[in-house]
This record gives C-alpha cells, sequence and structure tokens, in this order.
C-alpha cells in the first residue's frame, strides 16, 4: 500500500488552475481600482480618512477572497469531478490565487492613497501658505511612511488557508462522483505523498503564523487614530527667527503607539494676550516615533519699525520684551515661554 501510494502521481491540469488564478487577479484589479477612484475622490487630502477608506477596501477584498473561491472550486469540480486532481488543483488555484487577488489590491490601493495624500498635502501648503503658515519637512510622505508592508503578510496567509479550504469544498459540490473527467489539456506530473506533504505543512505553518499573530500586539493591520496627548514640544527646541518676516520654529515628537493626525498652532503673544493676525495653524499626521520641525511665518517685519501690523502700544510692548511664543496642539498647551 505504501509502495503503491509512493508511486502514485496526480496529473493537475494547468489551463483550470491558472485560470482561476487570473480570475482572482482580475478580481483584484477590479477592487484596487474601484477603490483607488474612492481614495482620490473621497480621500480630501486627509490621510486619516484616506487611511480609513483603504482599511474599509482592503477588509471587503479579505472577504471577497472565499467568495470568489467557492465559485472557482465549483467549476474545477465539474469539469475535474470529485477526486484527489480536483481537490488538489483547487487549493493551488484559490491559494494562489487569493494571494495574487490581495497582492494587486494593495500594490493599486497604495499608489491611490499616496495620490490621495500627497494631493491633499499640496492644498494643506496652499491654506498654509494663505494663513502664514509654512510647509513643514519630513523624511518623506505620511502616505509612504504609513504603509508596512509586512501587517498584510499574516492576514493574507490566514485568510488564504479557509479560503482554500472553501475552494476544496467547492469542487467536492461542483463535481460528479460516478464519472470520470476528460480535461483534455496540458497537464503536470505531481508526485502524490510529497504533494499532500507540502500542502499539510503549508496548513501548519500558516495555522502557526496567524496563532501567533492572534496573540501578538499590534500585528494586525491598526490604522485607528491615536491621541493627540501624546505629541511633545522640547522646550529646547522653540524658537523664531527675524529678518524680513517673524517666524516660530518648533519640533514635535510623537511618543505614542498609533498614527496621529492633528493640528499644531503657533501663537505670537505680546503682553500676555493672543491675537489671531499673530497666530498660525499647521496639520500634521505623525508616525508613532516621528519627530517633525515645524515652521510658521507669523508676521511681516519693518527695517527700523518693527512688526508691520503691530499698534504702536503692541510694538512697545515687544520692544520691552513683553512678548511670548506659545504651540498648541489639538488646541491644548504644549509649549509656553517668553521670548
Amino acid at each position: 500500500m505504501a509502495s503503491r501510494l509512493k508511486d502514485t502521481t496526480l496529473d493537475l491540469p494547468v489551463a483550470p488552475i491558472t485560470a482561476l488564478i487570473g480570475v482572482f487577479a482580475l478580481v483584484g484589479f477590479g477592487i484596487g481600482a474601484t477603490g483607488a477612484v474612492a481614495l482620490t475622490q473621497l480621500g480630501d487630502g486627509s490621510s486619516l480618512f484616506s487611511g480609513i477608506i483603504f482599511f474599509i477596501i482592503l477588509t471587503v477584498a479579505f472577504l471577497l477572497g472565499p467568495l470568489v473561491a467557492v465559485f472557482g472550486g465549483l467549476q474545477i469540480g465539474a469539469r475535474l469531478d470529485r477526486s484527489p486532481t480536483a481537490y488538489l488543483s483547487s487549493a493551488i488555484g484559490t491559494i494562489g490565487g487569493y494571494a495574487v487577488m490581495m497582492l494587486v489590491v494593495i500594490i493599486v490601493l497604495s499608489l491611490a492613497l499616496s495620490i490621495a495624500t500627497s494631493g491633499g498635502g499640496g492644498a494643506a501648503g496652499s491654506a498654509a501658505g494663505s494663513t502664514g503658515g509654512a510647509a513643514s519637512t519630513s523624511s518623506g510622505t505620511a502616505a509612504q511612511s504609513s504603509i508596512n508592508w509586512m501587517q498584510y503578510l499574516i492576514p493574507i496567509i490566514g485568510v488564504a488557508i479557509p479560503t482554500g479550504l472553501v475552494g476544496v469544498g467547492g469542487a467536492y459540490l461542483g463535481g460528479r462522483q460516478d464519472t470520470t473527467s476528460d480535461d483534455g489539456g496540458r497537464t503536470m506530473a505531481v508526485p502524490l505523498r510529497p504533494a499532500l506533504a507540502v500542502v499539510g505543512v503549508a496548513i501548519l505553518i500558516a495555522g502557526s503564523v496567524a496563532g501567533a499573530a492572534a496573540v501578538t500586539p499590534g500585528s494586525a493591520i491598526n490604522l485607528s487614530s491615536g491621541d493627540p496627548a501624546d505629541i511633545t514640544v522640547p522646550a529646547t527646541q522653540v524658537g523664531y527667527n527675524g529678518g524680513d518676516t517673524l517666524s516660530v520654529y518648533a519640533t514635535v515628537n510623537h511618543t505614542g503607539s498609533k498614527l496621529v493626525e492633528t493640528t499644531v498652532t503657533a501663537q505670537f503673544m505680546v503682553d500676555g494676550q493672543s491675537y489671531d493676525k499673530w497666530t498660525s495653524k499647521q496639520r500634521v499626521t505623525l508616525q508613532p516615533g516621528e519627530s517633525r520641525q515645524l515652521t510658521w511665518t507669523i508676521a511681516d517685519l519693518v527695517e527700523g519699525e518693527g512688526v508691520a501690523d503691530a499698534t504702536d502700544e503692541q510694538q512697545t510692548q515687544i520692544n520691552q520684551g513683553n512678548f511670548r511664543i506659545r504651540i498648541l496642539v489639538n488646541g491644548e498647551v504644549a509649549y509656553s515661554a517668553p521670548g
């Protein structure tokens, strides 16, 4: 019996497997392209809002895998009947196809997310310029830094296994038990025992990885917003510059564990009073552990006179050093000190 099993091979039909993988890829492109339109049209330049749309579309793609698999399994079962060849072909086609589908979806959505958030950054920069705020700089855009490709690997592996099982179930339901199929297409000989061993090991590995992911903090996709209170402003990294304009600069540090999108405001206060004309805001998105230097243009300076739009009394107070720099994060004071 063992020798017969060892010598047994399965002629797996290439055409149905590649066709099934192609169907998954096509569905993935459709989901990705539809999501790309939603991201670019509805994202509104907000990294957090675009991230939420990204997450919703990705969730839809995850859940559609088994649905595509059952129809693919039914087709393979109808073509190859209830046989080990049909079951293994369906498993290979659905698991491989699901991985291809998710890869296509993630690539298309990531490109759209970069376009959506970079376009929003340009709009934000223009708005900042109109209110006196200067555009901030960083090592990369929020969209680029927020995409962690490895975070998708575990969910894809975890869902690929039940997707493959659904495909096998579809092959069983779609097959006929009492007839012999004649595929007539190109086949590849696969030793039965090694093939079953590979499938078994793959299931064990995927199950172990998925189980570890279930108990590992931060292993799942997390696009939720962090707490703006995790943004700190070191006192040694705040100051102002003169010249043609009065500018305030500060470094903000994100000490939390989740992405944060919030508003950071700089105020130039005179005699204990804040004024709208000397207040400038910037909308920023920070990754956990990220630091960024921000610069706000507060007012024009006139040589020999001082601040261009200051009254005589205000200018007197400024000349006497009676002014203060204040930085607010999400409306809460994070730094305040005399100038």
